[in-house]
């Protein structure tokens, strides 16, 4: 009677895992490999990321008393696509510093 699950089988070796592949116990350059990746992800998401707000458009404009879009911010279209956004802007600076002076 054999315990512990099935034996080992044969795998292909030249399958490429970050970590070293299967049962490797000790991975060769696994944090370094693990860095390069993480990199790789950094960069590719900022790169989507920043390509989005330049490419980021308004349809219509939202209502007046609609809150801002966060991303909106950051687009490179705000005051075209959303005529009310520097007064949204000015009364949010305006509700911030009452708050402030309201707790102080």
């Amino acid at each position: 009677m054999k315990l512990g699950g099935t034996p080992r089988f044969p795998y292909p070796k030249t399958i490429y895992y970050f970590s070293g592949g299967y049962w490797n116990n000790k991975p060769y350059n696994c944090q370094r490999n693990g860095f390069i990746v993480q990199c790789l992800l950094a960069a590719t998401l900022t790169t989507v990321f920043y390509i989005s707000t330049r490419l980021e458009r308004r349809v219509t404009p939202p209502h007046k008393d609609a809150h801002t879009v966060p991303t909106q911010a950051l687009s490179k279209h705000k005051l075209e696509d959303d005529p009310y956004y520097l007064i949204r802007k000015e009364q949010k600076k305006i509700e911030k510093k009452q708050h402030q002076s309201a707790h102080h």
